[in-house]
């Protein structure tokens, strides 16, 4: 049994290396035009929403339009709150509104990953538990005398 799960494995990793190769190379094969400038994208940059980098980049970038809607608000008398706390936050959705054309799909993603990843984990944690819990019940103990 143990074989037949490392040979499964074996396939499954030889089968995503040559994927990857492909995808690498099928996706560089494009010149370098206005049509398709677009589409020539690695795949390391096709997934650059998934890293940690990318969303301190995002927070950042988010935070800086969040500052800047804050104090025009500071500047016209709307508020006189500190910027922090939920204030941040307020603002930060705020910012989402307003600079949709500056924050895309990508950058949005990698701001939203870390509440995605906290939604799933709480989420897998009630399931196992709820699972965990139909499993308990009752033990028998038919303890009937054997003759030797």
């Amino acid at each position: 049994m143990f074989k037949k799960i490392i040979k499964k494995v074996f396939f499954l990793a030889l089968a995503f290396i040559l994927m990857v190769v492909f995808h690498r190379f099928s996706v560089n094969k494009f010149n370098i035009t206005d049509k398709t400038s677009e589409l020539k994208e690695s795949l390391p940059a096709a997934y650059k929403a998934y890293s940690f980098s990318s969303f301190e980049v995002e927070k950042d970038k988010l935070l800086q339009y969040a500052d800047a809607l804050f104090q025009e608000d500071v500047a016209a008398g709307k508020t006189d709150k500190e910027f922090k706390g939920f204030t941040i936050v307020e603002y930060s959705w705020k910012a989402l509104d307003e600079h949709q054309e500056e924050i895309n799909v990508k950058e949005s993603l990698a701001l939203f990953l870390p509440l995605i990843l906290a939604v799933l984990v709480i989420v897998a944690l009630i399931v196992s538990i709820r699972l965990g819990l139909s499993a308990i019940r009752k033990l028998d103990f038919d303890n009937e005398a054997t003759s030797f």
